[in-house]
């Protein structure tokens, strides 16, 4: 889905051994991160 101002949201998400998940969201055409339980390599 595309935003008013232009901007995509890519959302990626994988479960964790804890139950939980760690998740990654991708701003495009910017690409930017905000990074939650992945490392950064």
């Amino acid at each position: 889905m595309m935003y008013p101002d232009g901007k995509v949201k890519v959302y990626i998400e994988t479960p964790d051994e804890t139950g939980g998940f760690h998740d990654a969201i991708c701003w495009l055409p910017d690409y930017t991160w905000e990074v939650h339980g992945y490392s950064e390599s």
